[in-house]
Formats: C-alpha cells, structure tokens, sequence
C-alpha cells in the first residue's frame, strides 16, 4: 500500500528509466554550433549604434546662436568600451567584451518646430525662484 503524495513502485521504476536513458540518446548527437560565444575563451562583440542629435534653437554656422558641425564632431567618441564599474574601483581595468561604434546624424530643427515647441514651453511653465545653482555668475552673465 502506498502514502498519499508518494509515488508507486512502478512509477518510480518508469522514472528512472527516462532519466538514465535520456543522456544515452542524446550523446550521440553533435552540440550546437555557437556564433558568438567561445566557451573558455574571451570573446568581444561589437555593434554600431545609430544617433541621431537634434539642435533646437540653434543654426548652423558662426554666430551666438550657431554650432560649428566640423569642431562639434570632433568633441563626440567615436566608439565606447564598457568596463566592469567595481574592479574599476579598486584600479583593475577589466573590459565587458563590448565595442560600440557610433553613427552619428546631426540635425537642426526648423522654424516651424522651434515655434510650435518653445511656444509649448512657454505654456507649461510655472514661475519659482531662483536655486542655489541658478544664481551663479555664470548664469547671471547669460541672462535669459
């Protein structure tokens, strides 16, 4: 006679069956072939991202309001390589294996944008003080 909840004989016997001929039949079968990883080895992956930079309120060229495209390219990375944050912390480099490229597409909105979208800011604003960070000569200097 058998306890509630425990299996038979018989069911016992059937599952052990399948759990030691399970691995026989699967040896005979080749592993899959990996693409990208390389178990016991380092493997990087690389990828180029796509970014796309919008300029509102600004034109192209010289002037206050202008944005130097040529000297404005050079300030962006052409690509990035994640690091492991806490090794870092207590100076060992380990790098994550990643690369990442970027493509850069920079923009300038028009007219019709910027009107309908600082017009749009402008609705939505509530009046405050000033902060702490905002009462900075350099601010003060700029005088919105």
């Amino acid at each position: 006679m058998s306890s509630p909840g425990l299996p038979s004989a018989a069911a016992s016997l059937a599952l052990a069956a399948v759990v030691v001929t399970a691995p026989l039949t699967m040896a005979g079968s080749a592993p899959p072939s990996l693409s990208t990883l390389e178990p016991g080895g380092f493997r990087g992956v690389s990828q180029t991202l796509d970014v796309n930079i919008v300029f509102v309120g600004y034109e192209p060229g010289a002037g206050p309001i202008g944005i130097d495209q040529a000297t404005f390219g050079r300030l962006l990375p052409e690509r990035y390589r994640p690091i492991h944050r806490y090794p870092a912390f207590y100076g060992t480099r380990e790098e994550m294996g990643l690369e990442f490229s970027f493509d850069y597409n920079v923009v300038f909105a028009d007219a019709a944008f910027e009107d309908a979208f600082f017009t749009h800011l402008a609705g939505i604003a509530t009046p405050a003080p000033l902060t702490s960070d905002d009462d900075t000569p350099a601010n003060i200097a700029f005088e919105w």
